[in-house]
């Protein structure tokens, strides 16, 4: 086999790469839009910086793609498909029927998703994102950036109706053993 020589090896450059914050991704694809002609609506900003995890190209690629296909102003609905999003109302309506104890209200609401072409898997992930937003209001933190901005007119009417423990329940029944270690909330 053939070595490297250690001179060339240890000229190696390394760049670790972090993901971008929220805040910086929206205020980076405002610029863009504007530059474009675009006035998008915080809301639309927030679901495409958020969906994009910290990926800028990403934010920058679907902020593209949306704009592609709409004639006029970019919608929230726009973006939702885009992404396959579920309508915030439909998270809504399965965390009353949760927190309602309703099993069969919220069987017929994922199943009426699933009749109309949704992912169940995209369901799933954005119903237990909501979850780390309801902890944050339950435990008093004013942090929303993981919110929904679909899901702001709920967020307080189900915090209300919840506590810590009850949250982490569910966080915890819906992630299994990934909650645990990377939060280190139940043992």
């Amino acid at each position: 086999p053939h070595k490297v020589p250690a001179t060339i090896a240890s000229r190696c450059q390394r760049f670790d790469f972090h993901r971008i914050s929220l805040e910086a991704s929206m205020a980076r694809l405002r610029e863009v839009a504007q530059a474009e002609g675009m006035e998008p609506s915080d809301d639309v900003l927030h679901l495409i910086a958020h969906s994009a995890n910290g990926s800028l190209r990403d934010a920058l690629g679907l902020l593209d793609q949306v704009s592609a296909a709409e004639s006029g102003p970019i919608s929230e609905e726009a973006v939702r498909q885009a992404l396959g999003l579920a309508d915030p109302d439909v998270i809504a309506r399965l965390t009353d029927a949760l927190l309602a104890g309703e099993v069969g209200d919220g069987l017929d609401e994922i199943a009426a998703f699933v009749s109309n072409g949704g992912d169940p898997r995209q369901l799933a992930n954005q119903f237990t994102s909501y979850f780390p937003a309801l902890l944050h209001t339950v435990v008093g933190s004013t942090d929303t950036s993981s919110l929904d901005p679909g899901l702001k007119a709920h967020v307080g009417r189900h915090a209300a109706q919840l506590n810590e423990a009850k949250v982490l329940g569910v966080l915890h029944a819906f992630t299994g053993p990934e909650l645990s270690p990377k939060y280190d909330l139940i043992a």
